[in-house]
């Protein structure tokens, strides 16, 4: 219950920083003159972007449909179907939700209740949608819950479609430069 209550502490708080970041500053992150840059390289080389992150945030996912051109991120498969650019979110996304459906009846707006009503219940093994939590289940029965990872030092999976793993998978091994930033990237 509490790795839960985690879960939609964490979106709300990074939902709602990047969304006032992205309004505030214009769409401009940091993210806009690496992919600009990025973009550059990618068609003097000629070469695929595949673009893999473990942040929840949507800062990424924007500033990528604006660099790529005509790539709107939407279900599952666009994130991963273009030749020149990919986009791989590990961890999941504020704007992801697992739903699982139940036979109890859910006040699905409010996290406390969802929580509350949830004990007990492994909405792991929900289905994975590309929509917030707050509207998956609409004309559903059923429960969601944001669809980003907590990591424990117990649990190690990914929270994203098992189609983007394997994907992922494959093109490691054809990867032969890395640009790795992050906190952890020391």
């Amino acid at each position: 219950m509490h790795l839960l209550a985690l879960r939609f502490y964490l979106c709300d708080l990074v939902e709602t920083v990047s969304t006032d970041w992205w309004k505030y500053f214009h769409g401009f992150t940091h993210y806009t003159e690496l992919l600009d840059r990025i973009g550059t390289w990618r068609r003097q080389m000629g070469e695929p972007v595949l673009l893999v992150t473990f942040n929840y945030d949507t800062l990424l996912d924007r500033t990528a449909e604006d660099q790529a051109g005509d790539w709107k991120l939407g279900d599952f498969p666009s994130y991963v179907k273009r030749n020149d650019w990919q986009l791989y979110k590990l961890h999941g996304s504020v704007g992801w939700s697992r739903v699982l459906t139940t036979t109890g009846t859910f006040i699905q707006a409010n996290p406390n209740e969802v929580i509350a009503q949830s004990q007990g219940a492994d909405f792991d093994s929900g289905e994975l949608c590309p929509h917030p939590w707050s509207r998956a289940v609409q004309g559903k029965i059923g429960a969601a819950v944001p669809g980003i990872a907590v990591p424990t030092t117990l649990k190690q999976s990914f929270q994203c479609p098992p189609e983007h793993v394997n994907k992922f998978t494959e093109a490691v091994g054809s990867i032969d430069r890395l640009l790795t930033i992050g906190w952890r990237a020391a």
